[in-house]
């Protein structure tokens, strides 16, 4: 029998082809899972721009023409310092509480309700503190960014206060349900 060189190439390269086809095929393959977790905090940051707001009613038109009169803070100043605060949550339902008791007047024993101080988000709604506190701004979902909300207040002097220096407190507290 003769044999036929380029006839026994081909079956050696069939041979060596058929038998890397059959390795590949009995390649065995692995997987691995790998766990992923991240733990996001619930976050609540509230920051306030003053801490101190004074009505000098000396440095203004004290008596008015007529009560009630109000008087806007002399310091800081609001038109040139606006009182602000600004809240960052992550929170899906918020709100920011502002707590005032009133006034107290030491030499005097005598408080001014909470409600003779009036605060306003936009400068033209006032609406009257109460004790217990009030919700000056109430958010559905997070913030995504640091929100800033102006908080105007005002004085409210009906003349029957009795002269003296009056103290007081706005606690603001951010809640969440």
């Amino acid at each position: 029998m003769m044999r036929i060189p380029a006839l026994s190439r081909l079956r050696c390269a069939a041979s060596r082809a058929m038998a890397a086809s059959m390795l590949l095929s009995a390649a065995v393959t692995a997987t691995a899972q790998v766990s992923v977790g991240a733990s996001i905090p619930e976050t609540a940051s509230l920051t306030i721009s003053h801490d101190r707001v004074v009505f000098d009613l000396a440095a203004a038109v004290y008596p008015p023409a007529e009560f009630p009169a109000y008087y806007m803070p002399t310091d800081p100043e609001p038109g040139s310092e606006p009182m602000t605060f600004t809240v960052f949550t992550n929170l899906s339902r918020w709100a920011v509480v502002v707590d005032f008791t009133g006034l107290y007047n030491e030499r005097e024993n005598v408080v001014l309700p909470s409600r003779q101080l009036e605060y306003s988000l936009d400068g033209v709604t006032w609406r009257p503190f109460s004790a217990g506190g009030v919700n000056v701004v109430v958010g559905q979902g997070p913030t995504t960014v640091h929100q800033t909300y102006e908080l105007a207040v005002r004085l409210r002097i009906d003349g029957s206060e009795p002269p003296g220096t009056y103290v007081g407190s706005l606690t603001f507290t951010l809640t969440s349900d």
